[in-house]
């Protein structure tokens, strides 16, 4: 851990996929809730994957702990729903440009999860995970891929 003036300013996470690895305090996200499953696990850090538009959702406490995750509009054009005052209230949004939608993956199905959507505020690097009761949106959305001119179905 990094200190300056009494406060971490990088501190070291050991990640499951990358090892050990420094990151920034501002890195972090906390989810006040923790992850539906995952109560006690609050704090992570976003790790992007080199030349792809996926991430690894990192617990910064429990190394085993990571998901694999996407932004939404990679995966699907149509995807809107309500966010109700109380997740505002939780996110502590100001305006709505501040959120960033994010779906988790299955690797092994190649598959996202459209029905809980993670919702970062990144003005604060606060998030939530959700469980819309939208039917419309499944819990295993296969991967497709857009290009310019088609859609490709990976997996």
């Amino acid at each position: 851990m990094e200190w300056q003036g009494g406060f971490i300013i990088n501190m070291n996470v050991e990640t499951r996929n990358f090892g050990l690895i420094e990151i920034k305090k501002e890195q972090i996200i906390h989810f006040p809730e923790g992850l539906p499953g995952f109560n006690s696990e609050k704090r992570y850090v976003l790790l992007p994957l080199r030349d792809s538009e996926f991430l690894v959702m990192q617990s910064i406490d429990k190394k085993e702990l990571a998901f694999m995750i996407v932004p939404s509009p990679v995966v699907t054009n149509n995807y809107e729903f309500e966010i109700d005052n109380n997740i505002e209230k939780t996110l502590g949004v100001k305006s709505r440009k501040e959120l960033a939608i994010f779906n988790i993956v299955n690797t092994s199905e190649m598959t996202v999860n459209l029905k809980a959507p993670v919702i970062i505020n990144n003005s604060l690097n606060t998030g939530i995970q959700v469980i819309l009761e939208e039917e419309k949106y499944p819990l295993k959305h296969k991967i497709a891929v857009k290009d310019s001119e088609n859609e490709k179905v990976m997996g």
